[in-house]
């Protein structure tokens, strides 16, 4: 194996400003929402204001491998072979886990904007909000077919449904959960990074916590290899790696080779493999515990692993921006995007540029849709002639589509060649048409040398048909139900129409014209207002609501469903609850608590009954904010409040809502309590 690997200053900055970020994080207060193929080693690597840095990875249903980019807004996809694409869409934003779904997309979480999201293989990409999701970070496919993800911004664990329902669980023990994976035992197991355990939540929500001997800072876990009934995982805080059985029982190896680690997986080979990100290796312990470390210098703070279709063990570079395939007898490849090649070495210290010679070079960083028809691209170049700006031609699918001058300040440009200042870098939108678009740069030349191509890049530029998303449907009030979400149209910045359609059928039309900052911070060339919200008729039982985007008006494209989701609907009976009932000291008894009838607003009528007799009537019309915090649409005035005779003895204490006059259902038990 090659020597360590050391990090360049770009390379090395990236890490300091995430690992800033998390102890930001771990620091805040959060408060809990309610449940309702080679390159040049790195350091010779181009300085970037837009790096990928890779994080998740995992295999796809398609036999590629598709990663994560922590620090744009994509998903990348690389072929066995290492030919890698990148996908944009509606709100990525510092995605982190990835995993492959049930349903044959890649469903990925979205630590910036606290959503989760999916991506089909052929890149189309939907966006999903729940209650409780906050910094979402890894994600596992549950043997429920859900994905369950660890919430690290409020100590929760969630799950979403393949329809993007969203369910999110608390329990005693969470505390800054990180990873997370299926168990052998049926559960679902995950680190506890802020308290130095492990828990495990059944699919049906119930949460234990598991402490034992060497686990600290737990981060990266995975179930062992042959079914065994155990889980492995690293322990970051002490470098070693940790044994867990579904039972209870853990167990801690430490040896050289483990050092820093991060994710864990287990090998096709019968062993588990590990990353260490602090000494740039990738390890493998035997279940007997015996320890092999494997590096070179393409290993730059490796994050995550999976088992690719060849067989090998895939993993990323966080560190380099590149993404790693080790085989299991150690064997290292590596692979980087091929629209960026490293620079040539940078001249010495304040070159006389009269005596340098040769053609351009430079990077593009960054190349993303950003509006109607348009690829936004930015970089840098120099010419090793010249001090001074340098022209940058853009090409789409090998045709020249504009020019502009790499004259912007690039600090880091001049720390990495001193001797040119940082006026060199460069940003302009091109036009580009609908699907997956190649698109390059090329340095003009001046002086010796020739005009050279500084990078390409492929970007997913949106076809005419509008998208969006149902960010939320809930039942609203009597017979209503409340739509929310956003839709562009990819050929206009202006609104778009969004009809609504309840179990097949028209039910609404509003526009989408809200103000939407994430909307416009994803689709920056679009702006902000492209939200929607409007209430719409339902009948009551399961309905399935759907919204679609409709087309502009004298634009290519048609109508396009932007999603749908599963909302019940109360039937026609009354509810509520029986919150409490007390004894007076004169026998007396008093109840109180709430009821609505789902087809009205108003006040209903609650009879009150004593061991199965009648035993008073009162009116549910008092003020209960929490019952309209729960049920908007009907108000607060719900709460009940009633005292009525009882006999000595043993009682059984009834409540039953009076179904409203002129509307279907009947009457129906609110509550019974025992004294």
């Amino acid at each position: 194996m090659g020597s360590e690997h050391e990090a360049a200053t770009g390379t090395v900055g990236r890490l300091v400003a995430w690992l800033a970020m998390a102890c930001l994080v771990v620091g805040g207060a959060v408060a809990l929402e309610p449940p309702a193929a080679s390159a040049a080693p790195a350091a010779t690597a181009a300085p970037s204001s837009l790096a990928h840095t890779p994080a998740g990875i995992t295999s796809g249903p398609d036999g590629n491998l598709w990663f994560t980019t922590y620090e744009t807004p994509e998903i990348g996809r690389i072929t066995p072979s290492g030919s890698i694409t990148y996908f944009g869409g509606p709100g990525i934003s510092t995605p982190d886990g990835i995993v492959s779904g049930p349903d044959g997309a890649l469903w990925f979480t979205n630590f910036g904007n606290d959503s989760i999201g999916r991506i089909t293989t052929g890149g189309t990409v939907t966006n999903y909000t729940g209650p409780g999701i906050s910094q979402p970070h890894e994600m596992a496919v549950g043997a429920d077919g859900a994905m369950w993800f660890t919430n690290f911004g409020n100590d929760t664990i969630g799950r979403i449904t393949t329809d993007g329902t969203v369910t999110n669980y608390t329990g005693t023990g969470i505390r800054q959960p990180y990873w997370i994976a299926a168990g052998p035992d049926g559960a679902v197991w995950f680190t506890n990074l802020g308290n130095d355990s492990i828990g495990r939540i059944t699919t049906g929500g119930i949460v234990s916590n598991l402490t034992g001997p060497g686990i600290s800072q737990p981060k990266g876990i995975a179930a062992g290899p042959g079914g065994a009934a155990e889980l492995w995982f690293a322990n970051s805080g002490n470098g070693s790696i940790g044994r867990i059985t579904t039972g209870g029982a853990v167990s801690n190896h430490t040896g050289p080779g483990i050092g820093g680690t991060d994710g864990v997986i287990s090998g096709p080979d019968g062993n588990v493999w590990f990353c260490n990100t602090s000494d740039n290796s990738i390890g493998r312990i035997t279940p007997g515990g015996q320890v092999s470390r494997f590096t070179d210098a393409s290993v730059s703070a490796p994050d995550e692993l999976t088992v690719g279709p060849d067989g090998a063990i895939w993993f990323t570079n966080f560190g380099n921006d590149t993404i790693g395939r080790i085989t299991t007898s150690g064997a290292i490849t590596h692979f980087t995007d091929p629209s960026a090649p490293p620079p040539p070495p940078a001249p010495g210290p304040n070159p006389p540029p009269t005596t340098a010679s040769g053609s351009p070079f430079g990077a593009l960083d960054g190349a993303r849709w950003d509006g109607p028809g348009t690829v936004n691209v930015s970089g840098w170049a120099i010419d090793p002639d010249t001090t001074g700006p340098v022209d940058v031609h853009v090409y789409v699918n090998g045709r020249f589509a504009g020019a502009t001058t790499a004259a912007t300040s690039r600090p880091d440009v001049a720390g990495a060649f001193p001797g040119y200042g940082p006026d060199h870098g460069y940003a302009v939108d091109v036009p580009a048409p609908a699907g997956i678009d190649t698109v390059c740069t090329y340095g003009i030349n001046q002086g010796r040398g020739g005009n050279n191509l500084l990078a390409c890049r492929t970007v997913a530029v949106a076809g005419a048909n509008p998208f969006g998303a149902l960010d939320a449907a809930r039942w609203h009030g009597p017979g209503t139900v409340n739509v929310a979400g956003w839709a562009i149209d990819p050929d206009s910045t202006g609104p778009v129409d969004v009809h609504v359609y309840v179990n097949g059928r028209f039910a609404g039309a509003t526009t989408a014209a809200a103000s939407r900052p994430d909307v416009a911070g994803a689709f920056p060339g679009y702006g902000p207002d492209h939200g929607y919200a409007v209430d719409v008729p339902a009948p009551a039982g399961d309905d399935t609501v759907c919204t679609y985007g409709i087309n502009a008006g004298g634009t290519p494209g048609g109508n396009n469903l932007l999603a749908c989701r599963t909302v019940t609907v109360p039937g026609a009976n009354p509810f509520g609850a029986l919150d409490d009932v007390r004894r007076a000291a004169d026998g007396s008894v008093t109840v109180s608590g709430w009821g609505i009838d789902p087809d009205t607003s108003a006040p209903i009528d609650v009879h009150v009954y004593v061991n199965g007799r009648g035993a008073g009537a009162t009116t549910a019309g008092h003020e209960r904010s929490d019952v309209a915090a729960a049920f908007p649409g009907y108000g607060s005035g719900h709460g009940y409040r009633a005292t009525v005779a009882a006999p000595a003895g043993p009682l059984v204490v009834c409540t039953y809502g009076i179904n409203a006059g002129g509307t279907p259902g009947s009457n129906d038990l609110l509550g019974c309590r025992v004294l």
